[in-house]
């Protein structure tokens, strides 16, 4: 081998280049650190964070923005632990990512050596796929691999382990190939085949969601349906796939959805899914029984976590099969306009505030308020984060939002998800505003990825829902135990502090008479190009519902 041949390390950066990653998001560890190296030659911007979870969360947003696979980096056992997060939310979403995990020395395996674990008993339970690199000379094979198994099928996690001392040897490598992998994209005769299912039904309707999507993906539903008049409903954290304004747009189901959602579903003679299936939240808890004519359009050959088998199941992703839907012609039923006509009514009502009963301005603040005065200052092109938790119902119904990307959530509730995919969000959208909405409770688990924020210029308007608990668990436990109050409340600290600790510009409002000048002031510090934050002291029975 010769001396001058790139390291192992090196190998895997230009594979990553190659596959079109720019951007990475980790914790360093010694234990990759020639992979490190080949990325800075590479220009691969490295996005430091301060939590392995939070880095595997910017890993899952960002994949959900571009559609490619997002990648995260950390250390051995304890930044692996701190990973796994984003893994098992990126295996229940069904997200494309890549973990790469530094290992131990080969000569120190199986000898209870610091920092050692088991890559493969830790994560081929969640993960897609785990491949360990063994051999450098397959280095530039197994990430072409991974980044491939990610994307692929339903998408999903892929573990990628580098043992310390392969980084470091000399690969012998070929230049990456140009050739891509040939999509199989479905015939227009057996997408409109699959469409034609919707004729002869007098209540057809439509569910969406699922990745990888893109704006042109909603174009082209925005095409077919609004054509014949069928109204459209994303799925739980995918309202997003379709504008607002487009009349096909019914809204979306899951916790906190409008009954009228529901009730399009429920009623429901015909059912075409694209991209998702029918889940435990799609289905109140496996209770909803989907319509003998429903036919599924999903990249999944097992179609996992789908209530029944359909009618017709089209092995093919969303974006191949809306290009051919988009100008497939069905026959629509008389009934159908005015139907769609009404559901887009609906849903446009469910967004409406109710207006704060008039009062003084030291009356205590209600949130209604506040979206009231962040919705009168959102441009059309806007992205919303958030998390999981009682306060979610904010940003997912009320908060204004435009076409896809403007939606980031985690369909298994899982916390903490907020203040990273905002950051993922303004990195790969310059200039465009991000609105990140986080619980008291959530805020805290990462929260100090605000210092990543500020280290590489993401810029967001940050709210903060503090109602001193955890809401959600506490509205359980009332419902179980009444009368029960136990282990569900919290001491805060002063968040807008904490907020300006990190350099951001951040106000607290508990007063009705303090949000106006609160929200213009942290836009001021948006429009900018920094950290805008409300702290707002809210009701725990000012959840929205």
């Amino acid at each position: 081998m010769s001396a001058t041949a790139p390291s192992t390390g090196g190998v895997l950066a230009r594979a990553l280049r190659s596959a079109g990653v720019d951007r990475a998001f980790l914790v360093p560890g010694e234990s990759y650190l020639p992979l490190l190296e080949g990325m800075r030659e590479e220009g691969i911007e490295a996005v430091v964070c301060r939590n392995e979870g939070g880095a595997s969360y910017m890993a899952l947003a960002d994949a959900a923005i571009t559609g490619r696979p997002g990648v995260a980096m950390v250390t051995r056992a304890p930044g692996a632990a701190n990973a796994m997060i984003g893994v098992s939310a990126a295996w229940q979403c069904g997200a494309p990512m890549v973990l790469m995990v530094g290992l131990v020395r080969t000569d120190e395996r199986d000898r209870c050596s610091f920092q050692e674990f088991d890559l493969r008993g830790w994560f081929e339970t969640t993960a897609k796929r785990v491949f360990v690199l063994d051999d450098p000379d397959r280095a530039d094979a197994v990430l072409e691999e991974a980044m491939r198994v990610a994307a692929g099928g339903r998408p999903g996690p892929v573990v990628v382990g580098l043992p310390e001392d392969v980084l470091e040897l000399r690969a012998a490598s070929d230049p990456p190939s140009e050739a891509g992998t040939i999509s199989d994209e479905p015939s227009p005769a057996v997408v409109a085949e699959v469409a034609r299912m919707l004729e002869g039904s007098e209540r057809p309707l439509i569910l969406t969601g699922g990745l990888p999507w893109s704006p042109q993906a909603s174009v082209d539903l925005a095409r077919f349906a609004e054509r014949h008049a069928i109204p459209v409903l994303g799925d739980f954290r995918a309202g997003d796939r379709l504008p607002p304004s487009s009349p096909a747009n019914a809204g979306w189901i899951g916790f906190g959805a409008h009954e009228e959602a529901w009730d399009l579903l429920t009623g429901a003679d015909a059912l075409l899914i694209i991209g998702t299936v029918l889940g435990d939240v799609a289905t109140r808890g496996w209770r909803l029984r989907p319509p003998i004519r429903t036919a599924v359009i999903n990249p999944d050959p097992e179609l996992r976590g789908h209530v029944s088998s359909p009618l017709r199941h089209l092995v093919a992703a969303a974006a191949p099969a809306l290009r051919s839907l988009a100008d497939t012609e069905i026959v629509a039923g008389p009934g159908w306009a005015p139907r769609m006509r009404e559901a887009h009514r609906a849903f446009l009502a469910s967004q409406e505030l109710e207006a704060p009963t008039a009062g003084k301005p030291e009356r205590p603040v209600r949130m209604a308020e506040v979206i009231g005065e962040v919705n009168a200052r959102l441009p059309l092109d806007v992205t919303v984060a958030y998390g999981a938790g009682q306060h979610c119902l904010w940003p997912q119904r009320y908060v204004r939002k435009g076409g896809f990307p403007s939606e980031l959530g985690l369909q298994n509730g899982s916390m903490g998800y907020s203040v990273p995919a905002a950051i993922a969000a303004s990195l790969r959208q310059p200039g465009r505003l991000v609105v990140c909405v986080a619980g008291d409770g959530e805020f805290l688990m990462n929260g100090q990825e605000l210092a990543t924020a500020a280290q590489y210029g993401a810029s967001m308007l940050l709210i903060i829902v503090d109602n001193g608990s955890y809401g959600t668990i506490r509205e359980h436990q009332q419902r179980l135990y009444p009368g029960s109050r136990f282990a569900v409340d919290l001491e805060n600290p002063d968040f807008a502090a904490l907020v300006r600790a990190f350099g951001g510009e951040a106000f607290r409002i508990e007063r009705s008479g303090e949000v106006a000048h609160a929200v213009e002031h942290a836009f001021e510090r948006v429009r900018a190009g920094g950290i805008g934050a409300l702290h707002v002291i809210v009701d725990e029975a000012d959840t929205g519902a």
